[in-house]
Formats: C-alpha cells, sequence, structure tokens
C-alpha cells in the first residue's frame, strides 16, 4: 500500500495544531532534521517534546511549500 506523503504530512500539522503531537504519523525510527539539529526516533522526539510542551504547543501551520521524494519529505 502506498503512502500519499502529501497527505501525511498535512496530517502531522494537523495534529500538532490540535495539541495530539502523540498521535504524529511517524514511525518509531523516522528522524527529524531542522535548523537546530537531527533528533532520531519517535522516542526521543516525543520526550523532548513532553519536556517543553509550552514551548512546542499553542501554533499554527502554513506550509508555503514542500518537496516530496521516496519515503520522505520536506515542508516550509
Amino acid at each position: 500500500m502506498a503512502v500519499d506523503l502529501q497527505e501525511l504530512v498535512g496530517l502531522w500539522f494537523e495534529k500538532w495544531e490540535e495539541g495530539d503531537y502523540h498521535a504524529i504519523p511517524v514511525t518509531e525510527a523516522f528522524t527529524h532534521t531542522s535548523p537546530f539539529g537531527t533528533i532520531d526516533g519517535k522516542p526521543t522526539y516525543l520526550s523532548l517534546v513532553d519536556a517543553n510542551e509550552d514551548q512546542f504547543l499553542g501554533y499554527t501551520f502554513e506550509i508555503h511549500d514542500a518537496l516530496y521524494g521516496a519515503g520522505t519529505a520536506c515542508a516550509r
């Protein structure tokens, strides 16, 4: 079954806006890269967010553009 990455990215931001970040659609082994660095693994990522919820939650997002590849996506 093919995954629609554009739909997946939209769901990612929807879950963040709802504050339901534990339900973000990623695998246990995903890698998150941002200007702040790289975080390997969903458990590590969620642990960081849990410890800093006040800095992560309460935002809305507008996707300006995005790139999609084989099993990877980048949104701005």
